[in-house]
């Protein structure tokens, strides 16, 4: 069994029935595992930072008029909702 103290991450490896062996594939299975590791970590923080740069980028002129246009829709539909008040004089 190997055990990498900086992550925490244990490899057993019991292939063979020679002790050397197992410690070489063990040591494999270790570099495979922080290997993975290292590139989940760098791909999330890729995916962050994109996520950043798609939510602070300017809307493009379409979506723009979209949103407008709905916003303006959604107005005349509240207007329509309000009730009339007729002052009598």
């Amino acid at each position: 069994m190997l055990l990498h103290r900086p992550t925490g991450l244990r490899v057993k490896c019991q292939d063979t029935r020679q002790q050397g062996l197992n410690r070489f594939l063990a040591r494999h299975l270790l570099l495979d595992k922080l290997e993975t590791l290292r590139r989940r970590r760098g791909a999330a923080e890729r995916a962050r930072q994109e996520k950043a740069r798609r939510q602070n980028r300017p809307r493009s002129r379409a979506a723009t008029q979209r949103m407008l246009a709905d916003k303006s829709h959604q107005a005349a539909k509240k207007a329509a909702r309000r009730t009339l008040t007729t002052h009598w004089l």
